[in-house]
């Protein structure tokens, strides 16, 4: 016969079980307090069975629990409030109710705590609002009574104006470590505009109502706002019950679980249903923000009102209104745009009270349209000052696409495919945040002067076009295509830009600076710069030097906001080199051949005699190595290795005896090193090999280990290479990145790249070793690596490899093109 303890186990198991069955359309607001109701009748009858029911204890709920939001993998958190006398036996009676709770397979955060402790303890945030949510489950009633009137009124009363700025500091705190909810794998507790600023919220409304504070709202905004705000925080516990019951305990809504989270709430199966997903979580996690960032504005609001005119005054760094001026702005035609000339002309912040007017307007859908909004609009982004946080505000309050309907196709847009860190829309606000940096001379020295340049020559209508460019270079993205966005997207902004009042020739500029927004990306990263039949058919396509500076500046600005990975000195530095080879191919036909002639003319007459080797270096070797790095080739020469640290990266010069599996057998200690490579090039001297390898090395990695990378290279020949990968991966050194899609490797040939050597691009899913692979197979059949460019991003590598065949030059037969393709498959499947 089962005895109580078994029972009650079985009851909080089969309560738990009852919940992950609930229908996922009702996993919402309700469920989570049907669930906190039920656990609360659940330790009910568990505290009245420990027979410690007396005087003296009192089971109150705390935190989630307390609020009655106990989700799927929230922890239940409880304290044990007894007297001083009782609290011996307080401490028994918590750890017996914690131990049954935990055999039932539940999360629990517990405390023993009286009167007295509990307003000492409240002097810490997380104690203070856990006890404010606290709620009177079983035991003795009169102790709770006490407790209510002492603590809680010691806290919510006599402590307001310290409780809320504690509340604010928190907040702040927290927006410091998430910063964005437009990202692609948001924190659904923790994260902005999610459930911790929705519980801010409830607990400002305990202090003071939040009628109250914003006491010029009518019944009407009210009620809207807050049917609003409970649709919103329906949802998120929505997304956070189908995310708990996936993982138990994880708050993130983590790219590898978004297809089934999108299948479990009926949209489907699919990466649109995911994009959709996310697009109805970005639109909820904004309202609660805004809601939050205004009561919080009102609450922080500042006595000392500088005024600008009859609508607007300064408050510290916002933009503010009073009543009159807002009823004066509710008469405009274009209340929201004068906002945004205002925001950028004094360089602010929205207040509070213009932040909720213009919540509420949107949401009534009272705003009027007519070309002066549009010019004003225009005019605003013409201003040569920064203008990305304001652009950011205006967008979070959905006032850009009103202006420009295109952007609405891409707003809260988040491609399936962890690339972009951001949404499209955040994405493309980023890249004019960078050029506002330009602007402000905050960019990185080696494109210092060439970017500040291109922008300080633009005039006013030219700053407008290159806005919008950076505005709208990825709206071809809208209705989920991203394949050719570029093409569609310069459709559409050619279209656009009549409506907006741009002048052919900008608009021809613009649509072809969207068109072709991603090929010098593309180029650095997948092909040789030093080649001239690649610089003569960018040029080509990019057609004129203005052309060519603003595809620069939207290529650095691109690239820099995608994620915090993607921009390097690496990439930095072949743009320059890209961008200055182009710059001279237009002012100098046929550049390339006569630059490496004249530099191995020059460098032969200075450095001839002292290494006279050179002279059997082919002209490329003459375009990429600098003066300065020869003596790291003479290192090498002498000690089979060399290394120069760069600022970011560090270049490792590899000189060897020719023989099949050299550059697999290297890159293979490399990898075994843990120092990941950006890319590879092959100088051929003789029976000789000269390499040079683009580097990033681990934090702390001293002249002491490059030396030991030196001794595995000079004795690799000799070395069990592919057995001492096993082992490191073996005894789990490294972690493999994970993979969150499954990626089917694509592997193609390029013949049109290069006049003198074939290229294979590979895409295929990042793991730890893959281009030890992918060497090892060219090595195995017959292939000579020239030159390999890496670029991963998040699961996805993306792989260039210029190769010879066994007898030299370009392969041009398909069988041995066909094998070759093979033997790469095999190996990285």
């Amino acid at each position: 016969m089962k005895n109580q303890e078994d029972i009650n186990i079985e009851a909080l198991k089969e309560l738990r079980k009852r919940f992950f069955n609930v229908p996922a359309e009702k996993l919402g607001r309700d469920a989570v307090k049907n669930y906190s109701v039920a656990m609360e009748n659940e330790l009910r009858t568990v505290f009245s069975s420990t027979n410690e029911n007396e005087r003296g204890f009192t089971l109150i709920s705390v935190g989630g629990f307390g609020r009655r939001e106990l989700c799927y993998g929230s922890d239940v958190d409880f304290m044990i409030l007894s007297t001083r006398i009782k609290k011996k036996h307080a401490y028994a009676l918590n750890n017996k109710l914690s131990d049954l709770l935990w055999r039932a397979g539940l999360s629990v955060g517990s405390s023993v705590r009286t009167i007295s402790e509990c307003i000492e303890e409240s002097k810490d945030i997380t104690v203070m609002v856990n006890l404010i949510d606290s709620r009177f489950i079983a035991g003795d009633k009169k102790l709770y009574e006490r407790y209510s009137k002492k603590v809680l009124n010691y806290i919510v009363c006599r402590n307001k104006k310290h409780l809320m700025q504690t509340l604010s500091d928190e907040v702040k705190k927290r927006r410091l470590k998430y910063p964005d909810n437009y990202i692609s794998e948001p924190d659904l507790k923790e994260g902005v505009g999610t459930l911790r600023d929705y519980n801010t919220i409830c607990w400002i409304n305990k202090i003071t109502p939040i009628k109250v504070l914003i006491s010029d709202m009518t019944e009407e905004d009210y009620a809207l706002l807050s049917k609003r705000l409970a649709d919103a925080i329906d949802f998120i516990f929505r997304l956070r019950n189908a995310v708990n019951m996936r993982t138990q305990k994880d708050n993130c809504l983590r790219f590898d679980l978004q297809e089934d989270i999108a299948e479990l709430l009926g949209y489907g199966r699919s990466d649109k249903a995911c994009v959709e997903l996310m697009r109805q979580f970005f639109e909820y996690s904004l309202f609660i923000e805004n809601s939050l960032d205004t009561i919080m504005g009102i609450i922080g609001e500042g006595k000392r009102k500088n005024k600008i005119n009859d609508i607007f005054y300064i408050d510290g760094h916002y933009l503010e209104s009073d009543s009159n001026g807002l009823e004066l702005l509710s008469k405009a035609n274009c209340l929201d745009v004068v906002v945004f000339w205002f925001l950028v002309r004094y360089q602010l912040d929205i207040g509070a009270r213009l932040r909720q007017f213009l919540v509420i307007e949107s949401h009534k859908k009272r705003m009027n349209r007519n070309n002066l909004p549009i010019r004003l609009f225009t005019k605003t982004l013409s201003l040569k000052m920064p203008v990305a946080q304001q652009l950011l505000v205006m967008n979070k309050l959905d006032v850009i696409s009103k202006y420009i309907p295109e952007f609405e196709g891409i707003r809260g847009l988040m491609p399936h495919f962890l690339f972009h860190k951001y949404s499209v829309d955040i994405h493309s606000i980023m890249a004019v945040r960078k050029m506002d940096e330009i602007i402000k001379r905050n960019i990185s020295d080696r494109l210092f002067g060439t970017l500040t340049a291109v922008v300080d020559n633009l005039n006013n209508e030219e700053l407008l076009t290159m806005r919008l460019v950076l505005l709208l270079h990825d709206i071809g993205k809208s209705k989920f295509i991203t394949t050719g966005h570029g093409k569609r997207g310069a459709k559409m902004f050619k279209a656009l830009s009549k409506r907006l009042g741009i002048s052919d020739r900008l608009a021809d500029l613009g649509e072809r600076t969207i068109k072709n927004h991603l090929m010098m990306s593309k180029i650095i990263r997948k092909r040789d710069i030093s080649d001239s039949a690649i610089i003569k058919e960018f040029a080509e396509q990019v057609k004129d030097k203005t052309s060519l500076k603003w595809l620069l500046l939207l290529t650095y600005v691109d690239m820099s906001s995608v994620n915090d990975n993607l921009w390097n000195e690496w990439y930095e530095i072949l743009a320059d080199q890209l961008y200055a080879a182009t710059i001279e191919f237009f002012e100098k036909k046929g550049w390339q051949s006569r630059k490496s002639v004249k530099n191995k003319k020059n460098l032969l007459s200075l450095y001839g005699e002292s290494m006279p080797y050179l002279a059997d270096f082919s002209d490329r070797f003459f375009n990429d190595i600098a003066e300065n790095e020869l003596k790291y080739i003479d290192d090498a020469r002498k000690n089979g290795y060399s290394v120069k640290v760069e600022r970011s990266f560090t270049k490792l010069f590899v000189w060897q005896t020719d023989r099949k599996r050299l550059m697999s057998d290297i890159t293979g200690i490399l990898f075994y090193k843990e120092i990941s490579i950006l890319a590879g090039t092959t100088y051929i001297i003789g029976n000789d090999i000269v390499d040079l390898f683009m580097t990033i090395t681990p934090k702390n990695f001293i002249e002491k280990d490059w030396k030991s990378v030196g001794n595995l290279i000079n004795s690799a020949e000799n070395l069990p290479i592919e057995k001492m990968l096993k082992e490191k991966e073996q005894y789990n050194f490294i972690k493999n990145t994970r993979i969150v899609k499954p990626v089917i490797p694509k592997i193609s040939i390029d013949q049109s790249a290069s006049d003198l050597y074939t290229v294979i691009d590979i895409k295929a899913a990042d793991r730890m070793g893959l281009l030890h692979d992918i060497c090892c197979s060219l090595s195995d059949s017959g292939c000579t690596i020239i030159l390999f460019k890496l670029s991963t991003v998040s699961d996805m590598a993306s792989d260039s490899f210029y190769i010879t065949g066994p007898y030299g030059g370009k392969i041009f037969d398909k069988r041995q093109l066909d094998t070759i393709i093979e033997n790469i498959d095999k190996r990285i499947l």
